[in-house]
């Protein structure tokens, strides 16, 4: 059985409706991908890795994730920790705007607490996927341990994924674009956005456009990428080959929270069942298509994709 462990930081997602109601839910930019990933491809191995508290809400988590298909035995729990939380507040268009609340989250100490948490074997893990959110939140000493866990998985012929979901709140463009350029040196998969381009080129240079980003990620070392433009086609390079791949018409944007989570897993799911970039892409795209109808971040979750 193929083994996807994706490393991050779960939250608890708050959803402020137009009646000023509001609706609780979880979400978090890698455990999105996580559930939407278990749903896509129920045959592979969902792993979690993170830290949580041991407040009601942490717990509810871990049930909820092993609900829906994900082992979560890796995440660690520390007591008195409280995960963190966000609230949502959506426009007439279904743009999303967020106020968070994650200073003190267990997830930013989960590789240098007293007891870390602890990945598997490198040559246990088919897939290894964290996001620039990941990174952001750790210490200088959990990244370069999490960058190098990922050299060690493509070492033993495994796949990085690696979505660089720039957070500027989390950390400057400067060094996220550092960190890129660390985690795409690995031979890794980028599964990106257009926008992280206009802010994590090298140096001060932006990358204008999803092609000349998808191209500079390349140049970068990457194996394999997938960078989606606003206007919702996706550009992909792979090997040899490069191709773009309009996305699925909308009726209705209701909420765009996760869609760029929900199309990784689309993505992923489809690479490792044997479909070409391409297809991967379409699937990508149908996923996200799904959570934008719906409000939160991982709603619409339990219809696949290749049915």
């Amino acid at each position: 059985m193929t083994t996807v462990v994706l490393v991050g930081e779960p939250m608890v997602e708050l959803d402020e409706a137009a009646s000023r109601q509001i609706a609780r839910r979880f979400g978090g930019d890698t455990f999105n991908t996580a559930v939407h990933l278990a749903v896509e491809a129920p045959t592979l191995s969902v792993q979690y890795v993170s830290a949580v508290g041991d407040d009601p809400f942490s717990t509810e988590l871990i049930t909820f994730g092993t609900a829906h298909g994900i082992d979560m035995s890796p995440v660690s729990v520390e007591r008195g920790g409280v995960i963190g939380l966000y609230l949502i507040v959506t426009d007439p268009a279904g743009e999303r705007s967020f106020t968070y609340w994650r200073g003190d989250s267990p997830a930013r100490r989960m590789f240098s607490a007293p007891d870390p948490v602890r990945l598997p074997p490198a040559g246990e893990i088919d897939v290894l996927m964290f996001s620039g959110i990941t990174l952001a939140i750790l210490d200088d000493h959990g990244r370069e341990f999490l960058t190098a866990a990922a050299c060690g998985v493509r070492q033993a012929g495994g796949i990085v994924a690696y979505d660089p979901n720039h957070r500027p709140r989390l950390w400057s463009a400067p060094v996220a674009g550092e960190w890129l350029r660390c985690v795409a040196s690995t031979g890794a998969m980028v599964l990106a956005s257009a926008e992280d381009g206009l802010v994590l080129g090298a140096g001060s240079r932006s990358v204008s456009g999803a092609a000349a980003f998808a191209a500079y990620l390349r140049d970068a070392g990457a194996r394999e990428v997938a960078v989606t433009a606003a206007a919702g086609s996706c550009v992909l390079s792979w090997g040899d080959r490069s191709a773009e791949v309009a996305a699925e018409p909308v009726d209705v944007v209701v909420d765009s929270t996760g869609a760029g989570d929900a199309f990784n897993a689309g993505y992923l799911g489809a690479r490792l069942a044997g479909s070409d970039a391409v297809e991967a892409a379409r699937r990508g795209h149908r996923r996200a298509a799904l959570v934008v109808g719906h409000r939160g971040a991982i709603a619409g979750m339990t219809a696949r994709t290749d049915i």
